[in-house]
């Protein structure tokens, strides 16, 4: 015999036996043997060749295999049916049913389609604070093999997701500046203020713990700055910062410490009136920031995040002066 001809023995077999077996499931009891599919949606089954065929209707049996198939019994529209299962991860069990999907939950049933059944996977998977990609609902090949992999074997740290992130923070804000190289004064001025910020996540798939990140953040304070050479200058300045950078998880544990780096570009607006004149100006900033955080998980998906960070922006002109702004701050965000 052929070595060609044996090694695809061999795979057949090997096939047989392992793949393609057929088999049911009675009673919690798993039988293997053979399996044919009948018109009327029941099925025949033998244990052995010899044996007489024994007919099985939906709600006779739990589950059978059929050509590395598996199907359940289930109730749908009060009807007891046999139907492919492409997807099971305790609670949660997909089905295929007609040119829609079923979702199993526990003991309810709901027919839903590919985008219905995106949320309740995000819900439901094991993939604790992670979601899902949506991707893997791209075609029906991905349902039938990426949803049931992703789901059965799923580790938060292999699968590619994205993050957004609402926050709420306190700064403290130094402003210094001069008005310049033909005079001595100079200005400083301390400030604390609110800030609300919008970001989102991406993460480089290998490695997986690192993560480009991108923060749309607004300030705003007003107050007064003192100068050298003239009297105190009152100033109302709005910033609109956003720090792209990167984020690395350094204890991937429940509770994720990370540390982030970015190089900031801002549009300031700064308006400043001494009493006798008033004057307002703007203009693009450019900086580095550099930040240390906390993430806790809340339910499955969401989470609360901590975070310290520091802020170093370069002077840039606005109107006869060379403004520069520094900030510490803290806040604390929502993410899902």
């Amino acid at each position: 015999m052929k070595k060609s001809q044996l090694s695809f023995i061999i795979f057949f077999l090997l096939c047989q036996t392992t793949y393609c077996q057929d088999y049911i499931v009675k009673d919690s009891t798993y039988t293997s043997g053979t399996v044919k599919l009948l018109s009327d949606g029941s099925i025949t089954f033998k244990k052995l060749k010899k044996d007489l065929p024994i007919t099985y209707l939906p709600g006779e049996i739990k589950e059978f295999g059929f050509e590395g198939k598996v199907f359940e019994s289930i109730v749908t529209n009060s009807q007891i049916k046999f139907s492919e299962r492409i997807a099971n991860a305790r609670p949660l069990k997909v089905f295929v049913y007609q040119s829609q999907l079923l979702l199993k939950v526990y003991d309810s049933i709901k027919i839903v389609d590919k985008n219905e059944l995106l949320n309740q996977v995000q819900k439901y998977s094991v993939c604790d604070t992670y979601k899902l990609p949506k991707k893997i609902l791209s075609n029906n090949k991905s349902i039938d093999y990426n949803l049931t992999k992703l789901i059965k074997v799923c580790k938060p740290h292999k699968l590619l997701f994205n993050r957004t992130l609402f926050s709420l923070g306190i700064n403290q804000i130094d402003i210094k500046g001069d008005g310049g190289l033909l005079t001595t004064e100079r200005l400083s001025g301390q400030f604390t203020s609110p800030s609300l910020g919008l970001g989102k996540e991406f993460p480089f798939y290998k490695p997986s713990n690192l993560f480009l990140t991108a923060d749309l953040n607004f300030n705003l304070l007003s107050g007064k700055v003192n100068s050298t050479n003239n009297p105190a200058k009152k100033i109302t300045a709005h910033y609109i910062i956003l720090p792209i950078g990167l984020k690395w998880i350094i204890a991937d544990y429940t509770v994720k410490t990370y540390l982030k780096g970015a190089v900031v570009a801002s549009y300031s607006s700064i308006s400043a009136d001494t009493g006798v004149t008033s004057s307002s100006s703007s203009s693009l900033q450019f900086g580095l920031t550099s930040a240390i955080g906390i993430q806790i998980p809340i339910q499955k998906i969401n989470g609360i995040q901590l975070e310290l960070k520091f802020i170093d922006l370069a002077k840039t002109s606005f109107q006869e002066y060379e403004l520069g702004m520094t900030s510490n701050s803290f806040s604390i965000g929502y993410c899902f």
